[in-house]
């Protein structure tokens, strides 16, 4: 009897321990689950992106060269296809002929004002010249009025005192009172004074005359000057020409710059390293500016667009460490570091924003993207822009 009960309470205790022992694991595998999922965030809502470059010529043509293929891996600054440039060499040649020849019309009125700017200062001094002659030559026949007009006065003294000489000899003559040779000699000095006196007296008429044309001569003079002063007008007319020309050369200057531009943009170089992708172009196109013809997707510059939960991100913050798991390299570790967090979630910056407060509202945790760069200093395997991506963000417990 004794052994019966033995025998029935081994099994029994054998089960409590297996099942304490079960608890104790599976508490301890909750507790390492709990410890993680707090200090480990991840989703599987992510991709890699990259930089994608759409790729079009900047001005329209034929297409004359297809230089890549697609996948093809390019350089930067490879030539990737080509335009007929024939019409824009064309346009090239005329742009510059036009800007030889508005340059030398420019020439041609910057010497123009130079000329006509010499010219005008010319005939002004001389005009100038002449007023001042004449007005010297004035002021010398007006000192010689003078002189002459103080000489008149003496000669007029004169002429009276031989006046009264010769009264008096007169009557003194018919008295028998004098000579006849003394009566001769008054007349003799009368005549000859009153001859003086009219010469005189002729003489500053003449040269009264003479002042009076150099006055007249003065005003013509004068006038001459104020006509050779309108030149000025010419000169700034001509200066306003000038400037006409040299906007006309900024023009055509800019115009031949354009045409030379247009030239270059007949060839279209990669603007990065990267691979072709999305081709759509081949020899004898015709197409426009900005028309789109391929793109070049940049594998130097990765970085993961994971969307978390907004309940994910609490503890999330820029420079935090990453591990990446993408789905094509199934057991290869990337690892990364949280560059930033978007300002909105996906659905505010979406083409159709969801406007709650309209209609009936059912509340949706959303998704915030977060960008992750790839640390440099590792050896990364090929990856492709879309590829699925499970980051892990380790955050500071």
């Amino acid at each position: 009897m004794a052994e019966e009960n033995t025998k029935k309470k081994l099994p029994k205790r054998k089960t409590l321990t297996i099942l304490a022992a079960v608890g104790i694991v599976g508490a301890l595998i909750g507790g390492y689950y709990w410890q993680y999922t707090r200090t480990h965030i991840s989703t599987d809502d992510a991709y890699i992106q990259g930089s994608i470059y759409t790729i079009s010529f900047r001005v329209p043509g034929t297409v004359s060269q297809v230089l890549v293929h697609d996948n093809q891996q390019v350089a930067a600054g490879q030539v990737i296809a080509t335009l007929d440039p024939t019409d824009y060499a064309v346009a090239l040649k005329e742009a510059r002929a036009n800007l030889e020849a508005v340059k030398a019309r420019w020439a041609s009125s910057r010497l123009g004002v130079a000329l006509e700017s010499d010219q005008t200062r010319a005939r002004v001094d001389e005009s100038q010249a002449g007023v001042g002659a004449y007005e010297k030559s004035q002021a010398e026949a007006r000192e010689q009025l003078r002189r002459l007009e103080e000489e008149s006065a003496s000669q007029k003294a004169l002429l009276d005192k031989a006046t009264w000489d010769r009264d008096r000899f007169t009557q003194l003559y018919q008295q028998k009172a004098v000579s006849r040779q003394q009566y001769d000699d008054a007349l003799v000095q009368y005549e000859v004074a009153a001859s003086r006196h009219r010469a005189s007296l002729a003489a500053q008429q003449a040269v009264r005359n003479t002042i009076a044309a150099l006055q007249e001569q003065i005003k013509r003079a004068r006038a001459q000057v104020e006509l050779a002063q309108t030149g000025q007008k010419n000169v700034r007319i001509k200066e306003q020409q000038a400037e006409a020309a040299k906007a006309e050369l900024d023009l055509a200057q800019a115009r031949w710059e354009q045409a030379r531009l247009q030239l270059a943009y007949t060839t279209l170089p990669a603007p990065a390293r990267g691979r072709i992708t999305k081709k759509n172009i081949e020899v004898g196109n015709k197409v426009q500016a900005g028309q789109p013809i391929l793109a070049l997707v940049s594998l130097d510059d990765l970085w993961v667009v994971a969307n978390y939960k907004e309940t994910q991100l609490t503890r999330v913050k820029a420079g935090q460490k990453v591990e990446l798991e993408v789905d094509t390299f199934s057991g290869k570790k990337i690892k990364g570091r949280v560059e930033s967090i978007m300002a909105g979630t996906g659905a505010a910056f979406s083409l159709f924003p969801p406007e709650n407060a309209t209609g009936n509202f059912v509340k949706i945790v959303q998704r915030i993207p977060v960008k992750i760069v790839l640390e440099k200093q590792q050896e990364l395997p090929p990856l492709r822009v879309g590829m699925s991506v499970v980051p892990t963000i380790l955050v500071d417990d």
